[in-house]
């Protein structure tokens, strides 16, 4: 099988593709075609990455944003200061 080599053309055309590929516009692949460009190449799709549950409810907590929202409420923490109480109020 050939492959697609961007220096021939900037733009190629739908039939050049098809006769680089040797695929015939009107019939398409025949099964023995497709069963060895799938042998070869694989399916053509992308595979899933499943996330567990902690690892999702985690990527709540990670990035710029949660961690602005993580340091303001743990600012606090070293002054004694409930985030509740009145201002100058000490505990």
């Amino acid at each position: 099988m050939p492959t697609l080599d961007a220096t021939d053309s900037a733009s190629p055309t739908v039939g050049e593709i098809l006769a680089k590929w040797g695929v015939d516009p009107k019939t398409g692949l025949n099964p023995a075609d497709v069963q060895e460009r799938l042998t070869k190449y694989g399916p053509n799709a992308l595979a899933e990455e499943k996330k567990g549950a902690l690892a999702a409810f985690v990527a709540y907590f990670w990035g710029p944003i949660p961690w602005m929202i993580e340091a303001a409420a743990l600012m606090p923490l070293p002054l004694r200061v409930s985030i509740a109480s009145p201002p100058g109020a000490v505990r």
